[in-house]
């Protein structure tokens, strides 16, 4: 699905070579959300407000337990990627990805909750 939305230069993701588009990461989520092993790979994400990098993040009552991702930063790339999920556990697929950014992460932080929480009132 991703159509040449994507180019890995390394396996790590360390490098500024790797590219992949927000709509790739996004196709490859409802790829994976299909699998029959889905609940193995959501233990893998953080959970906002609860666990992983996301544990101090996302932890407002509005979103806390709604968010399960992964989080990625290079210089001046931000990333979040994973699923909102609703109160009766539907999965919704997201991807944020910011390039060339140069301000705070603080801030970058925040733009990212101010979006959640627009998408998560938009599935209750």
């Amino acid at each position: 699905h991703c159509n040449g939305g994507i180019s890995i230069r390394d396996g790590c993701g360390l490098s500024f070579e790797n590219r992949m588009t927000a709509d790739c990461m996004t196709s490859m989520l409802v790829t994976a959300s299909k699998s029959k092993n889905f609940e193995y790979f959501l233990e893998s994400l953080s959970v906002s407000g609860k666990s992983g990098l996301l544990r101090n993040r996302f932890a407002s009552k509005k979103l806390k337990g709604k968010i399960m991702a992964k989080t990625g930063t290079l210089d001046g790339v931000y990333a979040l990627s994973g699923y909102l999920v609703t109160d009766s556990k539907n999965y919704y697929a997201f991807s944020f990805i910011v390039n060339g950014f140069t301000g705070s992460r603080k801030a970058m932080h925040n733009k990212f909750r101010k979006i959640a929480e627009i998408l998560v009132s938009g599935l209750t």
